[in-house]
């Protein structure tokens, strides 16, 4: 979902908070870089991250 929301706003941060190793900083679709889940955490309290899909149980068995 990350992904898609980098693809569909390329300009916007797109933050993918996930397990341990997994999340991620999007700009744009091809543009992920690891982000600590902390370091994540900080950039929402700062509205520094417009976009930040929540994963569901639905998301995580594909």
């Amino acid at each position: 979902m990350a992904r898609k929301l980098a693809t569909l706003f390329p300009e916007k941060l797109v933050g993918l908070y996930a397990g341990a190793g997994k999340s991620a900083l999007y700009r744009g679709p091809e543009d992920r870089n690891e982000a600590e889940r902390e370091d994540l955490k900080c950039l929402v309290e700062e509205q520094a991250i417009p976009l930040m899909p929540k994963p569901t149980a639905d998301h995580r068995t594909r």
